[in-house]
């Protein structure tokens, strides 16, 4: 959901959009402890944003996903 809201801002030209999006993943990544998506999120915030934000943080939610997959199982 963020990704597309992310995706969506970045179309538009939106830039509060896409910190708050950014601001909001942060937050939700820090809670649950993917300090290193909260990091590149942050990064982002601090720099102009552009596609490779999205390919980026798609990249780290999947290896998350992948390091979540392989302890569950």
């Amino acid at each position: 959901v963020m990704l597309g809201e992310l995706r969506e801002g970045l179309m538009t030209n939106d830039r509060v959009r896409v910190d708050r999006t950014l601001h909001n993943l942060k937050g939700a990544a820090a809670t649950l402890g993917f300090e290193q998506l909260a990091t590149i999120a942050q990064s982002y915030r601090d720099t102009a944003p552009d596609q490779s934000v999205l390919d980026r943080l798609s990249e780290e939610i999947g290896a998350i996903q992948s390091r979540t997959a392989t302890a569950a199982g």
